[in-house]
Order: structure tokens, then C-alpha cells, then sequence
């Protein structure tokens, strides 16, 4: 204990605190010589205490098998929520107002160029290197319940184009966006599992522990006197 408290301190000042440790534990034997152990008092906050600690570390301990939801539980999560796991997979490009020096009318306008190129048959791809200089449209996979960085307008545009389609242009705080969806699917339970965990991770721990209060109450005998309890 003494190493843990003095890394950070010099010479003089370790002294201090050793002679700070040691006055307490004579002030301890003292107290237990007069008998001050055995006070109603002392009795009471120690059984206070005892009762704190322990109820700490069951729940603690409850906490740490909570951490991961079981096989069976995940399972259910992902039957019962089919929704949360569907997956659009999509490329983009994005005419950065940074790219065109700042100049959000020159950003725009060469969007509008590539989109009128696009709905005339263009590949996505050449229109990416001939406009961006990218070699590759960038790809994105997202999930139904998960918000892009994009925004709203962004996100409506993800699950609203149709597939093989390209969106209207999308405004977003970089510039603005094109996207043409490749796919939509459901993840599969494996593909899922990782989402799963993440959203099931907040909820888990807390619905575990009402069972456990629920299991509690059934194994002990509880009894509220309201009478007392009115009267307080």
C-alpha cells in the first residue's frame, strides 16, 4: 500500500506519510483496548459496510457473465428484429467542396456534369476516374438501423435508390454525393453477430439483473409493512 501512495512523492514527504500510517493504526489499537469495537454504533455502520461490499461484488460478479449474451439469446435477437440486418452495398463518389478549392458552385456543377453522364448510360466508374481522378468509386456496405456520416439526405438516398440505379445528387457537409446501389441483402446470423452483441450490450446487462432480482424475491421471503412505510 505504502508503494502504491508514493510513487510521486520525495523523501521527506513518504516520512510524513509513514508517520501518518503508523498514528493511525495506534488510534486503531486504542479504540479496540477501550472496547470502542464493540459499541452499538461502530457494530451498525460495520454491518452497514458489510452488507455494502458484499451486494457489490454479487453484482459485480452478475455484471461479468452478463458481459456476453448467450448463443440462444442472440439467436432470438436476430429472428425477432429481421429489419436491423438488412444491408445495402453501394459506391459513391463525392465532388469534396475541398477538391474544387473551396468553390461549392464548381463542385456542384461538375455533380450535375457526372449525373447527366450517368443517366445517359456513363460507367460509374470512368465517370469516378475521368471527373475525381480515382482510380475506384468508393464502396460502402450499410446497415438499415446504422447512420452514415453523409446524414439523413444521404441515408434516405441509400435505401430509397433502386438497385443498380444511381441517386439524385445528395448534399452533405463535405459536398456533394452520387451513389448507385449494387446489392441489398439480409446478413446472415454469423455476418450479424458482431451487431448483434453491440446492440444487445446495453440492454443485456440491466435485463439480467431484473431476473436475478426477480429470482431473489422468489427465494427469499420479502414483506413490506406498509403501516411503517405510510407512516414515513
Amino acid at each position: 500500500r505504502l508503494d502504491r501512495m508514493s510513487r510521486n512523492l520525495n523523501s521527506s514527504q513518504i516520512e510524513r506519510l509513514l508517520e501518518n500510517l503508523i498514528n493511525q493504526r495506534l488510534v486503531y489499537m486504542d479504540g479496540m483496548e477501550k472496547g470502542y469495537d464493540q459499541s452499538p454504533e461502530v457494530l451498525e455502520q460495520m454491518e452497514r459496510t458489510k452488507r455494502q461490499l458484499i451486494s457489490r461484488y454479487v453484482i459485480r460478479n452478475l455484471d461479468a457473465k452478463s458481459a456476453q449474451p448467450s448463443q440462444e439469446e442472440l439467436r432470438k435477437y436476430y429472428e425477432a428484429n429481421p429489419g436491423k440486418f438488412e444491408v445495402t452495398q453501394l459506391n459513391y463518389m463525392l465532388f469534396n467542396i475541398r477538391q474544387f478549392e473551396g468553390d461549392v458552385k464548381k463542385a456542384r456543377d461538375a455533380a450535375v456534369d457526372a449525373l447527366a453522364k450517368l443517366k445517359k448510360g456513363a460507367d460509374f466508374a470512368k465517370i469516378t476516374e475521368d471527373v475525381l481522378g480515382k482510380k475506384k468509386p468508393m464502396v460502402m456496405t450499410s446497415r438499415k438501423s446504422q447512420k452514415s456520416f453523409f446524414g439523413n439526405a444521404f441515408d434516405a438516398a441509400t435505401w430509397g435508390t433502386p438497385i443498380g440505379e444511381v441517386s439524385e445528387i445528395i448534399e452533405t457537409a463535405q459536398g456533394f454525393v452520387i451513389l448507385k446501389v449494387v446489392k441489398r441483402e439480409k446478413q446472415t446470423f454469423e455476418e450479424a453477430g458482431p451487431y448483434i452483441i453491440q446492440d444487445m450490450a446495453p440492454k443485456s446487462g440491466q435485463n439480467r439483473i431484473e431476473e436475478f432480482y426477480g429470482d431473489l424475491r422468489k427465494k427469499y421471503t420479502v414483506a413490506i409493512d406498509r403501516k411503517v412505510l405510510d407512516s414515513k
